[in-house]
């Protein structure tokens, strides 16, 4: 009986071993500082904001979903020429460099939430998927403040 117990527990043991092998596994990304902007539900819109820290090779944010925002998007702010402040679509997502870190910001790259459902009170919660090309689906839990 001890003999056929061996096999079954080597087997086991691999199992758990090969995603801990493989490259672009979630634990090389890390993220932190999540937040997000309050908003009353009559505002269609608000944002998320985060660190994105990168142990690994490099890897990229490609899209992010909040069961909230009826869409999201990468967007990129910036002033033009005559000092109006405009946003644009980051539609091929967002390079996180090797062993580097990003951070989405106000004023800077953020996440738009379009068609948002309900109010974003501060000190509520809410969940956001971050999707990466290597690593994957990761969430987190972005704490509603006052702009």
């Amino acid at each position: 009986m001890k003999k056929n117990i061996r096999p079954i527990f080597l087997i086991f043991i691999l199992a758990a071993l090969i995603p801990a092998c493989q490259s672009g596994t979630s634990r090389r990304i890390s993220i932190t500082e999540a937040w997000g902007r309050a908003a009353p539900a009559e505002t269609m819109t608000s944002a998320f904001y985060l660190k994105i820290s990168n142990s690994g090779d490099a890897d990229r944010l490609i899209a992010v979903q909040n069961a909230n925002c009826g869409s999201t998007e990468l967007h990129e702010s910036m002033m033009d020429a005559n000092g109006v402040m405009s946003m644009k679509p980051i539609p091929d997502g967002i390079e996180i460099p090797a062993n580097g870190t990003i951070e989405l910001k106000p004023g800077g790259i953020h996440i738009m939430c379009m068609e948002k459902k309900g109010s974003f009170e501060a000190g509520s919660k809410q969940s956001i998927e971050l999707k990466f090309e290597k690593a994957g689906a990761i969430t987190v839990q972005a704490e509603i403040r006052q702009p």
